[in-house]
């Protein structure tokens, strides 16, 4: 969610138009498709229907559990099922503020995402509501995992409610980063997981980022997340359920070594360094 105003300066990273340069923000396109694009939609909507999918069958088999930690511990056949929801980007839609971001020349900055927060403004994905609704109606508990701050899960649960989720009275059906309960929840969801897990058998994930769904992938090498995600291969579409997200995540972060106290000249630099083109130039 940073941006960068290319220069004739900066001739490594320039795009020309007409022998001008061109002045854009980087996460326009990613942003815009989002917003605008049917194919967007359509992805979404693709992933929540094999999500339902996906839940049926899972409730239809005891020995079934979406959690490498609650499969290794073992004990969890007989308790309530349960899915387990990263919110932003996976169900809530946060572009609005990324469109903000694009149109003011601006980049992320936590005063800037907790006002947005604070407007409780944020819509469902597509399908996204349809498919909560349906786990209810099967007796499935949604447990919402997000890496929002301890003091913004009030204005989360009003915004989540007001749109149509279910969401319970129970402190343990928002799981934010922070203090909760006397824990101090890092941006590893591990620990979450686990603390679900000792009360619901996890017949889902659902997230953006490999953070919501196993532990070790906030890595600085791309190569590295994606052999993670290879090694997943038969979880990914049967009890890990992902959805696009090309504006921000830890992706991001391992294109640029995870240091973001780098000069944007710097992290955009080591961006281009990461892209494959066709030509030995």
């Amino acid at each position: 969610m940073r941006y960068f105003v290319y220069s004739t300066a900066c001739a490594l990273f320039f795009v020309g138009l007409t022998g001008c340069a061109r002045h854009t923000h980087e996460n326009l396109h990613a942003t815009l498709w989002m917003q605008t694009a049917g194919e967007y939609h359509a992805a979404c909507h693709q992933a929540f229907q094999q999500a339902k999918l996906q839940l049926d069958a899972a409730l239809s088999n005891t020995e079934w559990t979406a959690s490498l930690e609650q499969k290794a511990a073992g004990g969890y056949q007989s308790k309530r099922p349960a899915i387990i929801c990263d919110v932003d980007e996976s169900l809530l839609d946060n572009s609005p503020y990324q469109a903000q971001l694009v149109r003011d020349d601006a980049f992320y900055t936590s005063a800037s995402w907790r006002e947005w927060v604070d407007e409780e403004a944020a819509e469902p994905l597509p399908g996204a509501l349809a498919f909560i609704r349906y786990a209810k109606s099967r007796g499935v508990e949604t447990i919402y995992v997000t890496n929002r701050k301890a003091d913004e899960e009030p204005a989360t649960r009003r915004n989540l409610k007001a749109v149509g989720f279910p969401v319970g009275d129970d402190p343990d059906a928002v799981l934010t980063k922070g203090s909760d309960n006397g824990t101090e929840w890092q941006s590893n969801k591990t620990d979450r997981r686990k603390s679900v897990a000792q009360n619901y058998r996890i017949l889902l994930l659902v997230g953006d980022d490999m953070n919501d769904f196993l532990d070790g992938t906030k890595v600085g090498d791309p190569q590295v997340r994606q052999q993670i995600a290879a090694q997943h291969a038969d979880m990914w579409g049967r009890k890990w359920i992902v959805l696009p997200n090309p504006t921000y995540g830890s992706w991001e972060a391992a294109t640029i070594d995870k240091d973001y106290t780098q000069s944007d000249f710097a992290k955009l630099k080591q961006k281009y360094q990461k892209l494959r083109g066709y030509r030995n130039n």
